[in-house]
Parts: structure tokens; sequence; C-alpha cells
């Protein structure tokens, strides 16, 4: 597992940032048509923002909840990042 930390930079008007985005894109090698597999090597992006004891996971490609099992390419969009917030 590889983790990374960002920092939204602290900005006078928070309405200027542009959204956050993170994508996760892998090449996988081809899977048999009688696989029960969609992909081979499953990767899973989250994005996770922890304010004191308040954890809040974003998932990638609009789902509300759970990682995406069924392509290669996965993001995650958050529109209005607020300055000085850490995400891993």
């Amino acid at each position: 597992m590889h983790t990374y930390i960002f920092t939204v930079p602290m900005s006078g008007n928070s309405s200027l940032l542009a959204p956050f985005k993170v994508t996760l894109i892998w090449t996988d090698p081809f899977v048999p048509a009688t696989s029960d597999k969609v992909v081979l090597h499953d990767l899973d992006l989250l994005v996770v923002r922890r304010q004191g004891s308040k954890v809040t996971t974003h998932y990638p490609n609009g789902l509300p909840q759970g990682p995406h099992r069924i392509n290669t390419v996965e993001k995650v969009v958050l529109y209005t990042p607020t300055p000085g917030d850490v995400y891993s």
C-alpha cells in the first residue's frame, strides 16, 4: 500500500481554488473470457480527509461507498476543497 499526503494551499480567496483531482490508472494483463474476474490486479483509490476525530472517505468514480472493482481507471474529484485541509 502507498499513502501520499496532500495539503490544500492556504489562499486569501478559497473561491479561486481549483478542484482537487486524484487519478489512478494502470495497465492490466489480458484476462481470459472464461475468468470470473474483470481485472486481474484490482487496485483501489481512496481519498481520506481527517478533521480531528471525524474521517471522511471519498471513493472513486462517484461511488457513494466501497471501492470500484471493474476498471483500471479510478478518479476522485473534490470540487470545493478547503484551504489547509489535509488529504491522504
